[in-house]
């Protein structure tokens, strides 16, 4: 589970967004794969297999601070 949450604590968190919405979805993923922030933010919608229900990560995203 991410960042440490429990499964309830992580149910609980998620049900706090409209079903559906983009945050719902976000940390649905984020929970539930174990995707970092930085691949999934690099997701694009060629990298999503919908037949199959499957995405493949093949980058990141980062920001940084000079």
């Amino acid at each position: 589970i991410y960042a440490g949450f429990s499964k309830e604590t992580a149910k609980t968190f998620i049900a706090t967004f409209e079903k559906g919405s983009r945050y719902y979805v976000l940390f649905e993923i984020l929970f539930w794969t174990g995707c970092r922030e930085g691949e999934l933010l690099a997701l694009n919608k060629s990298d999503i297999d919908f037949e199959n229900n499957k995405f493949i990560i093949n980058d990141h995203y980062e920001i940084v601070f000079v």
